[in-house]
């Protein structure tokens, strides 16, 4: 087995004049990956707008970490005098620092002359790097909470943006993406906070790196010089490092995609396995997909797992030269210096893991860059098929439906309706009839919006279609198709979804009746409260048709379309269901597909489709009489000669 084509092709639809042009929207040519930089591969602000991220949200946790790195810097910075101090034995000249030599004047018993000013001295400076820790530690905890905060919000939006957005999408869209798919893109959502994440995280070690090399500059700047000079060496071994592992990771990415897709293929068709042997066929590809995945994830924790080791041994290095260095600099000079250098020994320590961190970040984000594209593509109109929405609100059938030589194609190679025009009278029952593959279905697609079609070809009540909001026409209309789609939840919540209030029990019921689901709803332990399982599993074919039809009768629309409403059902059930449909028809706009031509035998209007046009037009009387291809589809299901007797 082999997992569907997640890549969707560009739709195309033919013009009033027959000319087939592309379904590119305004926005289609926004947000094409030039290959450069993330910001505008990865359309970063728009993420960052959609998530109500606002300036100052994200300011605020830099300048919180500016704050950390100044202290950072300040408390480093503070063991220098504490060096000297304790070299010399004299904190005399602490006195003189500016901001020191406030404290001394306020408190001249304790920093004065006459005070013990060693012990007194060295407890200031102590304190100082103390308070600083402590201030520095509590900022960077303020941070992380407000981070969090922001995040929490930022997570929401994401999530209702993308869920939103794929259902903005058209039919078509959906008709060639894999569910397994667009579940796993769901998750990526997360990608994009990391991303938030590792920024902060970035900009408070390069501000601590510049802490510690403002630091390093003022005991030395040969020996930071010095330090620099590997920095490059590190710089571009990781930068290959990182490279390596956005290869792998767009590998990953793809091969993380196909197993749910497989994954979905599998588990949403577990009876065709079952009934042709193909489990073990299952088990090999899904097993080959996921021995793909432990490949590639070894590979890159393989590459990733470099980096730690490479940051220690050049730290190592970095750190050896520079102690040779040391040695030979400070051979004759005085104690308190050589303390001096011992902080700047300290300084470039941690500073070399902060630069190589950076780089780590880098990496990690590498890694996340394959997803972040995926969700970069949600913003893209191009091959999401999205149907125009109109400004004006239908308020009801006052005259009726017409196409108006309609084609469509579903891709370039195929045209599924060639020229149609077909009038749906208000108040009429018109049935569309026809061999399989003849575009019936297509055409009620077509008339509910699914897909886009050229302007002037479908019109309501003399409205083009596209000028229409199509959630106001879609109230308006009830639909039983001949896949009956239930979601995983009771017989109450499948059968009264659409309704704008939840109806009384009584009305349930009274639909329940028509559609001869009551004796059957009556019988089961928790009634409406049944779980029907995922996709109604739980139900046979001819219970899920009827759920349909109780759910049509339920909604009350005036405009009704049944296709092939009663294709699952015995040919006892179905003459039940076919009164409560005769019913539900009353005094309503009725769009029939007919598999059976016995239940097309009051229609008020006939169209018969073949090939993807609307060969004849008429009654059922005048079709017969004509003695063409409908009246060959008529007798195909041994129907007894026609006369007007048999016909009325």
């Amino acid at each position: 087995m082999r997992p569907m084509n997640r890549d969707s092709t560009q739709m195309t639809v033919p013009t009033d004049d027959g000319a087939l042009h592309a379904n590119r929207p305004a926005a289609a040519t926004a947000g094409r990956s030039s290959g450069g930089a993330w910001l505008h591969e990865l359309r970063l602000r728009e993420w960052f707008h959609i998530m109500g991220a606002r300036p100052f949200q994200l300011l605020t946790p830099a300048l919180l970490s500016t704050c950390v790195a100044a202290l950072e810097g300040v408390s480093v910075g503070l063991l220098v005098p504490i060096a000297v101090g304790v070299t010399k034995r004299d904190f005399s000249f602490v006195r003189n620092v500016s901001g020191f030599s406030v404290l001394a004047r306020w408190f001249p018993g304790w920093f004065g002359p006459g005070g013990n000013d060693f012990a007194a001295l060295f407890l200031l400076v102590a304190c100082a790097i103390f308070v600083a820790a402590v201030v520095k530690n509590l900022l960077s905890y303020v941070a992380h909470v407000y981070s969090a905060y922001c995040y929490g919000q930022y997570l929401q939006r994401a999530n209702d943006f993308v869920f939103d957005r794929y259902l903005g999408f058209g039919k078509l869209y959906f008709d060639r993406a894999n569910q397994g798919t667009l579940q796993a893109v769901l998750g990526y959502t997360g990608e994009l906070l990391d991303l938030l994440n590792f920024t902060q995280k970035g900009i408070l070690n390069l501000l601590t790196l510049a802490a510690y090399l403002a630091v390093m500059l003022w005991i030395s700047w040969p020996l930071t010089a010095f330090v620099l000079c590997f920095f490059p060496l590190i710089h571009y071994s990781i930068r290959w490092m990182s490279r390596r592992i956005e290869r792998l990771s767009r590998q990953l990415n793809e091969a993380t995609l196909t197993r749910h897709a497989t994954a979905y293929n599998i588990l949403s068709c577990i009876p065709l396995f079952k009934a042709y042997a193909q489990e073990n066929e299952a088990k090999r590809t899904y097993g080959e997909n996921n021995e793909l995945l432990r490949r590639l994830n070894l590979r890159i924790n393989a590459v990733q797992g470099l980096i730690s080791p490479f940051q220690e041994i050049m730290t190592l290095v970095a750190m050896l030269a520079m102690i040779a260095v040391l040695a030979f600099y400070l051979s004759d000079r005085e104690p308190a210096q050589m303390a001096v250098f011992l902080v700047f020994f300290f300084a470039a320590r941690s500073a070399v893991p902060k630069f190589t961190t950076l780089y780590e970040i880098g990496a990690t984000l590498a890694a996340k860059k394959p997803k972040l594209v995926e969700l970069a593509r949600l913003l893209d109109d191009r091959e999401k098929f999205i149907v125009p929405d109109g400004a004006i609100e239908f308020t009801g059938l006052r005259e009726g439906i017409e196409t108006r030589n309609l084609d469509f194609a579903y891709s370039d190679e195929v045209a599924v309706l060639k020229g149609i025009s077909v009038r749906f009278a208000k108040g009429a029952v018109t049935a569309l009839v026809g061999p399989s593959g003849s575009g019936k279905s297509t055409l009620i697609h077509l008339l509910m919006g699914f897909y886009p079609v050229p302007p002037g070809s479908i019109y309501v009540d003399g409205r083009d279609l596209a000028s229409l909001r199509m959630e106001s026409l879609r109230r308006h209309i009830a639909l039983v198709a001949q896949d009956v789609f239930l979601f995983s939840d009771t017989l109450r919540a499948n059968i009264q979804i659409g309704t704008e209030r939840p109806p009384a029990d009584t009305e349930l019921w009274g639909v329940l009746r028509k559609a001869r689901l009551a004796d059957f709803v009556g019988n089961l332990p928790e009634g409406l409260d049944t779980q029907v399982g995922d996709r109604g599993m739980k139900l046979s074919g001819g219970e899920k048709q009827r759920v349909a039809i109780a759910r049509a009768l339920l909604k009350r629309a005036e405009i009704l379309i049944l296709d092939e409403a009663t294709s699952a059902l015995d040919s006892e059930t179905e003459r039940l269901i076919q009164e409560a449909i005769d019913e539900a028809m009353a005094d309503r706009t009725a769009i029939v597909i007919a598999h059976r031509l016995s239940t097309i035998r009051h229609a008020d209007h006939i169209v018969f489709l073949e090939d993807g046009r609307a060969v004849e037009q008429g009654t059922l009387s005048e079709l017969l009489e004509r003695n063409a291809r409908f009246a060959e589809f008529w007798r195909s299901q041994h129907f007894p000669p026609f006369s007007r007797a048999n016909a009325e």
